[in-house]
């Protein structure tokens, strides 16, 4: 039978209760006692209710445990108020687990693991004011870049108005150039009103995940930076291939105008004599859609390339960063569209020259994958003891099952994993971790 690591869950970032059969506490750990005030020692063999629990809620808290302990019920959850030992009240949502008696070699009935809702609250609240900070960045890098492209053609447009006046005025004004010049600024009005609805597409709220493509996606991105950095003279090298995903496509957007306005500003950072190169590869990798973005802008420094997905953290004038773009990339990348990102500094020859920069690699789920993991769930209908975590990308044990069962389902997926050639490792705790 596998064993509870008691020293596992000492070291939990949330409270962690052992209880007894009389319900008196056996263990009570870490973070637990800082969230409480309470000591170990201060609550060690003394009733979980008796401590921790308030009169008015004493009765309903009581009632929910006793019929889960006359149920014999593996696990339950709860949310009640903890009085802490300075009198306030803070609201906890707990996991109970009842153990079987030689699930641990402990006199421990119960484990309640429990999260501090005021602390997640708190969480969220600073969450969301970066998230309004990384929109009103956004807003304002669209807006100067809205600015920096109708700047030309608005000259273009008042060049062409005044010739025309002037040449009026003199009466040389033929028909053919009135309605050659007429037709040359309704071309640039269109290209403006064109501009407008991309930018206006990128800020509309997209709730529902979409299908798209990530080539277009990342043509889309260019056309609305792209004068920037023909301005700056940035070369872009593509190689791209056609990737279909479900997600969130303007978010993405923003992410990877995020990584490529980092990289122009470092350019204007450096000599004006280096070539400016960005280098976009997209690609398949087993069940994963892969990004690069790579500049020669010299790379990040060892000492902070760590930190730059903090928030708040920037290498450049206060003035000129925020310090949120990366961390609200990563965010979009990690939780929104469930992939991952990474850089390094990467060292490379291009048509005959050396080059130094950083090197962004974004792994996004292709659909291919989507539906192996429609297949993942398929299988675990024939299992008793599996259930999969798709952030994971693992089989997650349920503590509920014996040995030959867990055994029987490992051979099971095993088989399935064998059939798709899907690498995969059963770790010390019986999960399953699958490698892409």
């Amino acid at each position: 039978m596998y064993k509870i690591d008691i020293h596992q869950l000492e070291e939990l970032n949330s409270l962690v209760v052992l209880l007894d059969s009389d319900r008196k506490i056996i263990r009570f750990n870490k973070f637990a006692q800082k969230v409480t005030g309470y000591s170990a020692d201060e609550v060690i063999g003394k009733k979980w209710l008796d401590i921790f629990i308030s009169k008015e809620e004493k009765n309903e808290v009581e009632s929910i445990c006793s019929d889960n302990f006359s149920k014999s019920a593996s696990f339950w959850h709860t949310v009640s108020n903890i009085v802490c030992k300075d009198g306030t009240k803070k609201l906890i949502n707990w996991t109970n687990n009842l153990l079987k008696e030689d699930a641990i070699d402990e006199d421990i009935v119960v484990v309640s693991i429990g999260t501090d809702m005021s602390f997640a609250q708190e969480l969220k609240s600073k969450d969301q004011l970066i998230i309004q900070q990384s929109k009103m960045a956004a807003m304002g890098e669209m807006l100067e870049t809205i600015a920096h492209q109708w700047r030309q053609p608005l000259s273009v447009i008042s060049t062409a108005t005044s010739g025309m006046k002037m040449q009026k005025e003199y009466g040389i004004l033929s028909n053919e150039e009135f309605y050659e010049t007429c037709d040359h600024i309704v071309d640039i009005v269109n290209h403006l009103s064109k501009t407008i609805d991309d930018f206006r597409d990128f800020f509309k709220p997209h709730r529902d995940k979409e299908l798209f493509n990530l080539k277009q996606t990342i043509e889309k991105t260019f056309a609305l930076i792209d004068s920037k950095f023909k301005n700056s003279e940035i070369d872009i090298v593509y190689n791209l291939d056609d990737i279909d995903i479900h997600g969130f496509e303007n978010e993405l957007i923003q992410a990877f105008m995020v990584i490529l306005n980092n990289a122009k500003d470092a350019f204007m950072a450096q000599d004006s004599s280096v070539r400016k190169l960005i280098f976009i590869d997209l690609y398949r990798k087993d069940y994963n859609a892969v990004i690069k973005i790579k500049d020669s802008a010299g790379g990040i420094p060892d000492d902070v390339i760590h930190k730059i997905f903090n928030p708040y953290f920037t290498t450049k004038q206060e003035s000129n960063g925020t310090g949120i773009g990366l961390y609200m990339t990563e965010e979009i990348i990690a939780k929104h569209m469930k992939g991952n990102i990474h850089v390094s500094n990467s060292s490379y020859v291009y048509e005959g020259e050396d080059f130094k920069g950083a090197e962004f690699t974004i792994e996004l789920p292709s659909l291919e994958k989507e539906k192996m993991e429609m297949k993942f769930l398929e299988e675990l209908e024939s299992c008793n003891c599996y259930r999969w975590n798709k952030d994971e990308e693992m089989f997650i044990k349920l503590p509920s099952c014996n040995d030959k069962m867990i055994l029987q389902d490992i051979s099971t997926l095993s088989e399935f994993l064998f059939e798709y050639q899907i690498k995969f490792t059963v770790l010390n705790n019986q999960n399953i971790q699958v490698h892409f």
